[in-house]
C-alpha cells in the first residue's frame, strides 16, 4: 500500500503506462483481499481500492471515451443538464445591440463589425436569435439555429462525423465576416457539440476559435472545461490562468478552476476558488451550491459550515435544482433524514424529469443500510429517466451490496454505454472494475458474494 501511494504521487518511474496500471491493479487486489478478510467493514480500505482502480483505468477510460464520443449518437441531454451547463458560464457577450426600429429592419450598433456590411449584420442577427432561444430555455430550437448558422455562415456541416477535413476558407474571410463574430459562432457550436457528447468536434470548434481570437475568455473557459473532463488538468489550469489574467473579476473562471481542483482532490484549493467566485458574483446559485458541497468534503466530520452555507443558499435560491440537491445531501450526511427528503422533494418539484432526487434519496437510505428502500428509489430514478449514466452506477453499486454481482456489472456496462461525458465513463468503468475485482477475490477466498453486506 505504501508503494502504491508513491505510484499514485508519481514518485515511481515505469517503462510504460501499462506497467504503472498493472502495479496499481495489483495493489488494489491486495487491499481488496484485506478488506474482505476483515469483514468488509473498513470504509477506508474500500475507498483505497476505488482510488487505485480509478487511477489504473485512467488511460483506458480516456481511450474508450474518445472512441465512444466519435460513435455514440446521444443527442441533446435533458433540459436540467443544459440549464446547469449554461448557468456555469457567464452569458456569451456579443458587445452589440440589435434594437428593433419600428417595423423595419433592425439595425446593429457594434464594436465587433461594420454594421453596414450585410453579411455581418445577418450573422449578428443569427447569433442574437440563438442566444435568445437559450435564454428562454428553448434548447432544441437553439441547437437547430446553431446548426443553420454553422452551415450558412461558417461553411461547416454539424452532422459530419469530424471537422478534421473541414474547409475553413469561410472562417478566414470568404465571404468576409468580422473575426469576432465567427469566433462567437464557433463558441456556440462547440458548446452544443459538447452537450451532445461530441468531444472531438467541440474541441475543434473551441480551438479553432481560440486561434482566431486568443483573448476571448469565453472560449478559454469552455476549452479548459473540456480538457478538465479528459483529465488534462495542466492544460485546463493553464487556460484558466490565462482567462484570469485577462478578466480577473470574472466569476465563472474561478468556478471552473474549483471544478478542476475538486477533480484533482485539492478540496481546500477549490474552496478558495469558490469563495473568490462568489466575491465576483454572489448571485450565482451554482457557485453557492458547489461551495457548500466543497465545505462538506473539506471536513466531513464537521458539516456545520456546509449545512449553514446551503441552508442560506436554499433561502436565497429556492428555484435552484443544484442547491436543493446538495442541501439534501448535506442534511442526510448530518443525520437529518427528514430534512434531506424535504430538500429532495423540493428538487423534484423544480425538475420532475430529473432522476437525481430519487438517486440522492436512494443513497441516503443505502448509507443507513436500508437497502430495500434504497433500491426502490433507484428503480424510480430509472423510471423517470434511464438515460443518465450515473443512475446506473448507483443501481449497480446497490446490487453489489445485495450480492447480485452479475446484475450489477450489467448496470455498469449500461452506464458506460450511456456516458455522455468523460468523467461519467470513468466512473462507470471504475465501478465495473471494482465489482469484477471483488468477485475475483471473493472466489479465490471462497467467500460467498455479498455475505459481508
Amino acid at each position: 500500500r505504501s508503494r502504491a501511494a508513491l505510484v499514485m504521487a508519481g514518485e515511481v518511474e515505469f517503462a510504460t503506462p501499462e506497467d504503472r496500471a498493472t502495479e496499481l491493479r495489483g495493489a488494489a487486489e491486495d487491499v481488496m483481499r484485506a478488506f474482505l478478510l476483515e469483514g468488509a467493514t473498513n470504509p477506508e480500505d474500500a475507498s483505497t481500492v476505488e482510488e487505485f482502480v480509478r487511477e489504473a483505468a485512467r488511460d483506458e477510460a480516456r481511450e474508450l471515451y474518445m472512441e465512444h464520443a466519435r460513435t455514440a449518437k446521444l443527442g441533446l441531454p435533458s433540459p436540467w443538464i443544459m440549464d446547469s451547463y449554461f448557468e456555469s458560464y457567464s452569458p456569451l457577450p456579443l458587445a452589440f445591440r440589435v434594437p428593433a426600429q419600428g417595423e423595419g429592419m433592425p439595425f446593429v450598433s457594434s464594436d465587433l463589425c461594420d454594421p453596414s456590411d450585410e453579411a455581418n449584420r445577418a450573422l449578428v442577427m443569427a447569433l442574437s436569435r440563438t442566444l435568445l432561444s437559450i435564454s428562454e430555455r428553448r434548447y432544441e430550437h437553439a441547437w437547430d439555429q446553431t446548426k443553420e448558422m454553422a452551415s450558412r455562415f461558417l461553411g461547416l456541416d454539424p452532422a459530419a462525423s469530424s471537422y478534421a477535413e473541414a474547409d475553413t476558407s469561410r472562417l478566414d474571410g470568404s465571404p468576409a465576416h468580422a473575426p469576432s463574430l465567427t469566433v462567437r459562432a464557433l463558441n456556440l457550436l462547440g458548446s452544443f457539440h459538447y452537450l451532445n457528447g461530441e468531444t472531438d468536434k467541440s474541441l475543434w470548434c473551441l480551438q479553432t476559435g481560440r486561434v482566431r481570437e486568443p483573448a476571448f475568455v469565453d472560449t478559454l473557459v469552455k476549452l479548459a472545461a473540456v480538457h478538465g473532463d479528459l483529465d488534462e488538468h495542466d492544460a485546463s489550469m493553464s487556460l484558466l490562468e490565462e482567462a484570469q489574467r485577462l478578466e480577473p473579476t470574472r466569476a465563472d473562471v474561478y468556478l471552473h478552476r474549483a471544478h478542476i481542483l475538486l477533480a484533482a482532490g485539492d478540496v481546500r484549493g477549490a474552496v478558495g476558488q469558490l469563495q473568490r467566485s462568489r466575491q465576483a458574483d454572489d448571485a450565482s446559485a451554482l457557485a453557492a451550491a458547489t461551495l457548500g458541497m466543497a465545505l462538506l468534503k473539506l471536513d466531513p466530520s464537521s458539516p456545520e459550515r456546509a449545512r449553514a452555507m446551503l441552508s442560506s443558499a436554499a433561502e436565497r435560491f429556492p428555484a435552484s435544482l443544484e442547491v436543493q440537491l446538495y442541501y439534501g445531501e448535506v442534511l442526510s450526511h448530518s443525520g437529518d433524514l427528514q430534512g434531506a427528503m424535504e430538500a429532495f422533494r423540493a428538487a423534484l418539484d423544480l425538475a420532475p424529469g430529473c432522476p437525481l432526487p430519487y438517486v440522492n434519496a436512494g443513497r441516503a437510505f443505502a448509507a443507513l443500510n436500508q437497502h430495500g428502500r434504497a433500491m426502490a428509489h433507484f428503480t424510480k430514478a430509472l423510471e423517470v429517466d434511464a438515460s443518465i449514466s450515473a443512475t446506473h452506477v448507483d443501481v449497480g453499486q446497490a446490487l453489489v451490496q445485495a450480492g447480485d454481482m452479475g446484475a450489477a456489472v450489467e448496470h455498469f456496462r449500461t452506464a458506460m454505454a450511456k456516458a455522455r461525458y468523460a468523467p461519467e465513463l470513468k466512473d462507470a468503468l471504475t465501478a465495473k472494475a471494482v465489482a469484477e475485482l471483488q468477485g475475483t477475490v471473493e472466489g479465490a477466498l471462497g467467500v460467498r458474494r455479498g455475505e459481508h453486506f
